[in-house]
């Protein structure tokens, strides 16, 4: 995934895909500030967000990383203040958060989140468990059979 595209070259369709001309978009789309600095980088595959994505502030210092799979976020996730303090460390599976912590700019912890087998977002994490297993939908591989 060598590819890179400005992001102004692509376009956001309806369908939920992003695109570089007519083909659903593969590589690393990115923005620079008019000094040539990157200011965001973003790894698409088929058309969604999937893998590393960054932001920079106009001094160069990271504000925000993520990364995604399926376009919502799937691991680590973080961003910090302006003053570098960092602001949010969560990590995700399927777009629902494991666990969330958030500061206020002085470093003092605002929230400490950690979904529970309670939460009704756990037995949907649950369910797409299931349904992505290893990546792919159950039943896409002709090896493992689908479950009814």
């Amino acid at each position: 995934m060598n590819r890179e595209a400005p992001m102004s070259d692509l376009t956001y369709k309806s369908n939920g895909l992003t695109y570089l001309g007519a083909t659903p978009f593969s590589g690393v789309a990115y923005s620079e500030n008019e000094m040539g600095v990157r200011e965001e980088e973003t790894s698409y595959v088929d058309g969604l967000r999937c893998g590393l994505s960054r932001e920079w502030n106009d001094d160069g210092t990271l504000v925000k990383e993520a990364m995604y799979s399926w376009d919502v976020f799937h691991g680590a996730a973080r961003t910090w203040h302006d003053n570098g303090q960092l602001e949010r460390d969560g990590e995700y599976e399927y777009g629902i958060a494991l666990h969330e912590k958030l500061w206020d700019e002085q470093g003092n912890l605002l929230s400490d989140y950690v979904l529970s087998k309670d939460d009704g977002q756990y037995e949907f994490l649950e369910k797409l468990r299931q349904i992505y297993r290893g990546g792919k939908n159950v039943g896409d591989d002709e090896s493992e059979p689908a479950q009814t």
